[in-house]
């Protein structure tokens, strides 16, 4: 009876592996380059919007790991997954489709960075369930991610010194 009692404890603590915070650092990394990639117009300084890529990209991984292991109450209120579930796979997923709705033109490194990431994950269920569990965690915080129509909008307008007219 003790042996069934300790195997079961580790099968149970050996399929609900946590994601690597390398997974979550990595990805984020990742956001802040491909963000930084992509020249601003006219020589402006990025705007707040490549801030929003990053949060909307924290979110969808927060949201996708949680949902596997919940310790925290969502956000988006996304339903508790299953357990075994690679965390990995559904951080990488959120980060990848979040990324990709960005920006488009450059999806084919996106798309091996991705293809990278979800081969080093072996166990195919736990890759396949953690990729959906990602990409649901990726559509919510990409529609969560608007910004009120019924607030009136102030246009960007970078900082500047006294004296220098800005059009």
């Amino acid at each position: 009876m003790r042996v069934a009692a300790l195997f079961g404890s580790i099968v149970m603590t050996v399929a609900s592996v946590p994601a690597r915070a390398d997974t979550i650092c990595e990805w984020m990394a990742y956001a802040d380059k491909v963000a930084s990639a992509v020249p601003a117009t006219n020589g402006a300084v990025a705007t707040p919007d490549h801030a929003h890529l990053t949060t909307e990209v924290a979110l969808a991984m927060f949201e996708a790991t949680n949902a596997i292991d919940r310790r925290y109450e969502s956000y988006l209120g996304l339903a508790k997954a299953d357990n075994r579930a690679s965390q990995d796979a559904a951080a990488v997923a959120a980060a990848y489709e979040v990324l990709v709705a960005h920006y488009p033109d450059q999806k084919a490194g996106l798309t091996e960075s991705y293809m990278i990431a979800m081969d080093a994950i072996t166990d195919v269920t736990a890759r396949d369930a953690g990729r959906a569990i990602g990409e649901a965690a990726a559509k919510l915080a990409r529609a969560a991610g608007g910004i009120d129509p019924a607030i009136t909008q102030t246009p960007y307008r970078p900082r500047t010194a006294a004296g220098v007219y800005i059009a």
